[in-house]
């Protein structure tokens, strides 16, 4: 088979842990045998652009091969308040990659589109055009308005062209129950497939040294943006730890609320106890689980949880909010999980954790093997190509 990826997002030189996810998918895939590649335009706003920001964007097409996988891309820009303009020009320039790919690579037997803004709706048109099947996995939390937090949901004109997309795609698959769930209003009778998020256990292993116990570091990765809730992991943890000397936090991640967020560190008084380290590498991800003693998500909602299984991957406990996705996976044996939206739960939880921190490296190898038996590459391999096979057959048998 020949399967190519087209991601809605992906990663960029300012960041490179960018859909981390949908890259190790699709190393997954390749590493059973299969022909893969992946095309994406990666556009900069032109508003705060440099003038050497645009000269590398000059709508030049780049092509890089990864561990094997052709990487085929646009670099550009757009203008984001020209909101649909953007999303029509982002879909004609994958066309324009296609073409391009197909005459170096050949024709994709399936395009795997990673949501359906704005890759869904672009393989949906190529489906058209060329007759090429696609499937499509959705990560997107945007469905259904939540209480709690004002995160933009889908407009009404994208939720129209989503219910078009999921009628004609050839597969549906979501990385949770949770998200399933979400989409019934939009896929009439249609059944999704649950495919969950991978870990490349081979690369977030057991830390080669023993955590330390004489002190603790919390850690959180993640966004920087109201739906993931730092504001209230920052007051959990002034309360239940602000007077504990050995007692850290690490906030690695960017977004909006930086700035905001480190005034409420310094406005509760811990400041000195607080590291927001900024955007991480995977290898300073890697680096900083290692040192870690347990990983914290406190978000509102979550589809999945990537981090989470990448921190248990290391051996980590995790402490998680009940948002959606980490309540199929999270257990008492491999750390908590509680209310979405309680606040001393969460500092409770977290303290609990740290009470219990002789015994959770005696644990690590456990959590490790519980996540590996489940979100491995292997595992998760065999499960998309099972997908793609029923799909490629069938159509091979109707032709």
């Amino acid at each position: 088979m020949h399967i190519l990826f087209i991601p809605s997002w992906y990663a960029t030189d300012l960041n490179p842990t960018l859909g981390s996810f949908f890259r190790d998918q699709a190393l997954a895939i390749n590493g059973e045998g299969v022909q893969t590649g992946i095309i994406y335009p990666e556009f900069l706003s032109i508003y705060g652009a440099t003038s050497a920001d645009l000269l590398s964007h000059r709508f030049q097409v780049e092509t890089i091969v990864d561990k094997g996988i052709p990487i085929m891309r646009v670099k550009g820009w757009l203008v984001p308040t020209l909101r649909r303009l953007s999303k029509k020009f982002w879909v004609f320039q994958i066309q324009r990659l296609l073409k391009r790919y197909i005459s170096i690579y050949g024709k994709p037997d399936l395009i795997h589109a990673q949501c359906v803004h704005e890759a869904g709706i672009a393989a949906d048109i190529i489906k058209t055009k060329l007759g090429i099947p696609f499937v499509i996995t959705e990560h997107f939390s945007g469905y259904k308005r939540r209480v709690g937090y004002t995160r933009r949901i889908l407009s009404p004109h994208q939720l129209d062209q989503a219910k078009r997309v999921f009628m004609n795609t050839d597969r549906i698959m979501t990385v949770s129950n949770f998200l399933a769930k979400d989409l019934l209003p939009y896929i009439g009778d249609r059944q999704t497939t649950v495919i969950p998020n991978l870990v490349d256990v081979n690369y977030f292993t057991l830390p080669e040294t023993p955590r330390p116990t004489d002190s603790f570091t919390f850690v959180a990765i993640c966004r920087l943006e109201q739906e993931k809730g730092i504001d209230r992991l920052l007051r959990a943890f002034a309360k239940y730890f602000s007077n504990h000397e050995p007692v850290s936090l690490i906030i690695g991640g960017e977004g909006s609320q930086r700035g905001e967020l480190e005034t409420l560190s310094a406005n509760l008084g811990i400041e000195g106890k607080v590291n927001f380290t900024g955007l991480l590498s995977r290898q300073k991800v890697r680096d900083v689980m290692w040192k870690s003693n347990a990983l914290v998500s406190s978000s509102h909602v979550e589809t999945f949880g990537v981090t989470l299984i990448e921190a248990m991957s290391t051996g980590l406990p995790v402490i998680a909010t009940n948002s959606g996705g980490p309540a199929e996976f999270i257990n008492d044996q491999v750390g908590t999980l509680l209310p979405a939206d309680d606040e001393d739960a969460l500092g409770q939880a977290m303290y609990e954790t740290f009470s219990k921190r002789q015994t959770w490296p005696e644990l690590a190898s456990n959590i490790r093997q519980y996540i590996a038996d489940r979100f491995s590459e292997p595992v998760i391999a065999k499960q998309l190509l099972d997908v793609y096979r029923s799909i490629v057959q069938t159509r091979e048998k109707s032709q």
